[in-house]
């Protein structure tokens, strides 16, 4: 008997486990990166990096990875967009003086609030 409810807890994890992941990769669908004409960005060829969300009906929580010259920097860039706000920006597309890329990757997306 113990076996069998373990294997049902087991088997419940698993199931959890599949629906969050179906959940997180269909909100990734109302994310989007953009670049964008800036004036901050046009001195060093580059262009602004902004996220928004299509969703307009729930606040969203977006986590980024940043990379800096095609190397992943430390931590996350953590973004809340509501439905009722515009693109956020992120930073240019192109820094320092020789004009060294810069870029973010989403990573994970999740409802917040109601």
């Amino acid at each position: 008997m113990k076996l069998f409810q373990f294997y049902l807890f087991i088997l419940s994890l698993c199931y959890s486990f599949a629906y969050a992941g179906q959940t997180q990769s269909m909100l990734f669908k109302f994310i989007h990166l953009s670049e964008m004409e800036h004036e901050q960005c046009s001195i060093r060829a580059g262009k602004m990096i902004m996220v928004g969300s299509s969703n307009t009906k729930q606040t969203l929580e977006v986590q980024m990875e940043r990379y800096f010259m095609d190397i992943r920097q430390g931590g996350r860039s953590v973004v809340i967009l509501r439905p009722d706000t515009g693109l956020h920006e992120m930073g240019c597309s192109r820094v320092l003086t020789d004009g060294s890329k810069q870029s973010w990757k989403i990573v994970q997306v999740k409802i917040i609030g109601d």
